[in-house]
């Protein structure tokens, strides 16, 4: 008995021994180390981005908005040039505009409408519509013709369903980008040596992890990615059927998306034992010119570096908790130069920034309140930014713009389209207007 006890202990010990090898040696490599960085940034991330379930109201809704300006500005209103002038009236007029948008759903029924409309001191600037009936899509915008224009096949319902719902789609999609890009990350890309780096001013024995993104490396990823996706039915159903044809895209080798010489290098320094990461560093290069950032810390409390050429001129304090980060910003002399708070507080989320350095200020303010909630049947939502920008004593620009949502899972969506033009049927000067009104708009503005 006490024989085959020690030879069940034995296996037990073995097999937990080597679960615990398979496990070091996965996380030990270099493209996992990296991973783990990227997912303690993401998750604190996702946090503040995320809609909470509780304001799902589902995929049939309609959603009104409006938005006001309220800007002022004394550097371009006192200023002499021909530009500065016509952003001057830009900003002057922007405050007269009376802009409302909607955007309706009724998924049951296989249709959309998505609706602008602006008008400027009761002359109308924007009337717009993009409505989706069952597989087919249109388009409206007053001054071109008077009625919808047939613009081809759109697949977008198809997906839409009791069980993949909109949101339960996109997140699908945004977790399987996520973790595509992470697996195309190749082990080849990295190198690690153990160093003695100084992390909190003490030097430490550490490992570091690099990876070196330039063209040809990025091209790979982002065409890993893109291949994953047209692998994937789901993924590559959602996007063809908002006219995404995934299967179709690659970027080519003669393609670059950065300059001739210019690449990034990402850097992670972590514990020899677990790989617990200590510090982060991202390195910017171009040319001659090096810029780099440097985070030293944990989830919970660190210190944010921006050098120049491998001289620290910023620097910031930062603090973080469940639902708040908080930071303090210094030059390169220890002196404070601003501010920056992070504040989620049920569904509000509110952003407070200042910054004052020799002869430029700035400050923002930015909050989202949601009000007159029913759990996932209605809600309102009004978010304001408020900002102010000075350089050399005079205000640059300065003012709000707020934007309020009235949010409600009851819908109705009402459109005529009996009578519709195919686009490939309008004529040379209707095709004109249509391409020349946005450009008509901002004219007005600058008038």
């Amino acid at each position: 008995m006490k024989k085959k006890l020690i030879v069940i202990v034995i296996l037990i010990i073995a097999s937990i021994s080597i679960g615990i090898g398979i496990y070091m040696n996965k996380i030990s490599q270099s493209k996992n180390i990296m991973a783990i960085s990227i997912d303690l940034f993401k998750n604190k991330i996702d946090n503040y981005i995320k809609l909470p379930n509780d304001l799902v109201v589902g995929d049939n809704f309609n959603i009104d908005g409006k938005i006001d300006f309220n800007l002022d500005t004394e550097y371009y209103k006192d200023s002499t040039l021909e530009e500065d002038k016509k952003v001057y009236n830009t900003i002057k007029n922007l405050n007269n505009l009376d802009s409302t948008f909607s955007i309706k759903q009724n998924a049951k029924d296989s249709e959309g409408l998505l609706t602008i409309n602006s008008s400027f001191e009761k002359e109308k600037l924007i009337d717009y519509k993009y409505y989706v009936k069952d597989a087919t899509k249109y388009y409206y915008m007053d001054g071109v013709v008077d009625k919808y224009i047939d613009d081809g096949t759109c697949n977008y319902f198809e997906n839409i369903n009791s069980t993949h719902t909109t949101k339960a789609n996109i997140d699908y999609l945004y977790n399987f980008i996520y973790k595509s890009m992470k697996n195309n990350l190749k082990e080849e890309y990295f190198t690690k040596n153990i160093v003695d780096e100084s992390i909190n001013n003490k030097k430490t024995n550490v490992y570091k992890i690099s990876i070196t993104l330039d063209n040809k490396n990025i091209k790979e990823i982002i065409n890993g990615v893109i291949s994953d996706i047209s692998k994937d039915k789901r993924s590559s159903e959602i996007l063809d059927n908002i006219g995404v044809n995934i299967k179709n895209i690659k970027l080519k080798d003669d393609k670059d998306i950065l300059l001739k010489d210019e690449k990034y290098v990402i850097d992670v320094y972590a514990t020899k034992i677990l790989y617990k990461p200590l510090k982060f560093e991202i390195t910017h290069i171009n040319n001659n010119i090096k810029n780099k950032y440097i985070y030293e810390g944990n989830e919970n409390s660190g210190v944010f570096y921006y050098l120049d050429n491998d001289q620290v001129k910023y620097k910031i304090n930062i603090t973080t908790k469940s639902n708040n980060i908080f930071g303090k910003m210094y030059d390169s002399s220890n002196k404070k130069i601003g501010e920056i708070r992070i504040d989620k507080t049920g569904y509000n989320l509110n952003i407070n920034y200042s910054y004052k350095y020799n002869d430029k200020e700035y400050e923002l303010v930015y909050s989202s309140k949601y009000s007159d909630i029913s759990k996932k049947k209605s809600y309102s939502n009004d978010k304001l930014l408020s900002f102010k920008y000075i350089k050399d004593d005079k205000v640059v620009v300065n003012g709000d713009i707020s934007i309020k949502l009235k949010v409600d899972s009851k819908v109705k969506i009402e459109e005529d389209i009996t009578d519709v033009v195919l686009r490939k049927n309008l004529s040379e000067k209707e095709k004109e207007s249509f391409d020349t009104k946005l450009d008509s708009i901002k004219k007005r503005l600058e008038k």
